[in-house]
């Protein structure tokens, strides 16, 4: 019963401010300002609301940067999308795939999240340019830089292809790391919070949703790192996250 009540609210909570956003658009057409500003607001609030129905008891570790920021984070499934959505007003970089999840997908399209096709080497060009356009309207850009999911027992290699824009620019990027876990007696993090692999999404979801519940931390790095070549970021990077990483 839980479960089922839950995807209900998930599913509700989605559509309200799906609906809130493209109505908003209307009012807001022509300014990018007032368009960021409901873009950020309605993340928040459907982030915050899907957490609450979830049952995450979330903790903030560590100052979010100021924006304009170029931020990177490791991926541990669909549930980061909330967990960041809470506190960070970013443009989020994901893969193409990502526009496809059911829920999740059709409300990132709607808060400006950049897909990137990684198959297609050319789709590099245009994502980087998205990036540094997002970056002179003072928005913040968080990428996770693993490229994939994981079950969160450790840090995946990073790939530094979308490290090459900061690095050229000398932008300093800023870093986070994400981690769950569940109370005592009830399902493993790694497999029924963290959405990796060939899991099935539909299975998965419901599965998250029978549960009591479950922590979320977000842990923001003390100071940003900074490259000039792409693969000494993507190195320093993940140095840096390694020292506050906590596996799953």
């Amino acid at each position: 019963m839980r479960g089922v009540v839950r995807m209900i609210l998930v599913g509700l909570n989605l559509w309200t401010y799906y609906l809130i956003l493209l109505v908003a658009r209307l009012f807001t057409f022509g300014s990018s300002a007032r368009s960021m500003a409901l873009q950020q607001w309605t993340m928040r609030r459907w982030s915050n609301g899907c957490l609450r129905i979830l049952g995450a008891r979330v903790e903030i570790e560590g100052k979010i940067p100021e924006p304009p920021y170029f931020l990177v984070s490791n991926d541990l499934g669909y549930v980061d999308i909330c967990l960041l959505g809470l506190r960070v007003g970013a443009r989020f970089v994901a893969k193409r795939e990502v526009r496809g999840w059911p829920v999740i997908g059709r409300m990132c399209e709607a808060a400006g999240t950049l897909f990137i096709d990684r198959e297609r080497r050319r789709d590099l060009l245009r994502m980087n340019e998205l990036i540094a356009g997002a970056m002179e309207e003072g928005r913040g850009v968080l990428l996770f830089p693993e490229g994939t999911s994981s079950g969160g027992e450790e840090l995946l290699p990073f790939k530094p292809s979308l490290l090459d824009l900061p690095a050229k620019q000398g932008w300093p990027v800023h870093y986070a790391t994400i981690h769950y876990e569940t109370p005592a007696g009830e399902l493993p993090a790694g497999h029924f919070v963290c959405w990796w692999g060939g899991m099935p999404f539909i299975p998965h979801f419901r599965r998250l949703c029978e549960m009591r519940g479950f922590t979320a931390r977000l842990r923001f790095g003390p100071t940003p790192v900074e490259a000039d070549n792409r693969k000494e970021l993507a190195a320093r990077l993940r140095e840096a996250m390694m020292k506050q990483f906590e596996p799953v």
